[in-house]
Formats: C-alpha cells, sequence, structure tokens
C-alpha cells in the first residue's frame, strides 16, 4: 500500500507529485524509513526566508507520514532528529506546522526543542501551530 494513501486523515494534508517531486530534486530532500515497505517519510524544505515567522536561514520540516503498522515506534522522532543532524550549521531556525488535535506530532516537536511560536492558517484555510525551534548555528 502507498504510505501516502494510509496517512489520510483530516488533520494531515497529503502533497502533490509536483510538490514531492520538487523536494527530491531542488527544494529539500525526503527521509525514509524502511522495513520491506516504507514505514514513514519525513520531507524538508529549503527556506531562506520564512514570512511567517520573519526569520532567515528557515530549514522546514514540511511533512511527515507514518504508516498504520509502524505508529508507535518512534520513527517521526527519529526522522526528524536524523534531518537537523544533516542540517546542523546550515540553518539557524527549523520550523513545522501541526493542527492543533494532533496531540502526538505536538507532543514529538516539543520534546525536540520545538515551541508553539503562533498559530496560522495554511492548507486550504486549515488551523495550524507554527513549531520553531533555534539551532545552535
Amino acid at each position: 500500500m502507498n504510505i501516502m494513501d494510509e496517512v489520510t486523515h483530516p488533520l494531515f494534508v497529503k502533497d502533490d507529485r509536483d510538490y514531492v517531486i520538487r523536494h527530491i530534486k531542488d527544494e529539500g530532500f525526503i527521509l525514509v524509513a524502511e522495513n520491506k515497505n516504507v514505514d514513514a517519510y519525513l520531507m524538508i524544505h529549503y527556506c531562506d526566508y520564512d514570512p511567517d515567522v520573519n526569520l532567515y536561514h528557515v530549514a522546514y520540516m514540511d511533512s511527515v507520514g507514518v504508516s498504520k503498522v509502524a505508529r508507535g515506534q518512534g520513527l517521526m522522532k527519529i526522522l526528524i532528529e536524523h534531518a537537523e543532524k544533516m542540517l546542523e550549521g546550515e540553518y539557524c531556525y527549523y520550523i513545522a506546522t501541526v493542527h492543533p488535535d494532533n496531540v502526538y506530532s505536538l507532543r514529538v516537536f516539543q520534546s525536540l526543542g520545538y515551541e508553539i511560536n503562533q498559530t496560522v492558517y495554511r492548507y486550504n484555510n486549515n488551523k495550524r501551530y507554527l513549531m520553531l525551534k533555534k539551532t545552535k548555528s
């Protein structure tokens, strides 16, 4: 089964194929955790400037999905930690958006040092917390 089909949920907004391809080629990268199938992915978007937070040198933890069979194994946290290590020294800030009702994702980001910076409306005007973490860079 395609992981993007599996992570369909009102709290999650899927990215289209062109957006994903741009990240693979030019605008970021994608990390994948797999064991026979893709169990989880994290898409990172390079962002020189983010107008929502008025900051430069930002890496955006753009999209994360975990398959049903892999949930509860800490893959989201592992992928974010790995991405942060890969980005170390390159960016001053990491940001992400989380639906306020997505308690699990909110806890993961907060456990990694992200704080709620503000409430934004994205993805067809859906409410999201904008999470922000200042790096050591």
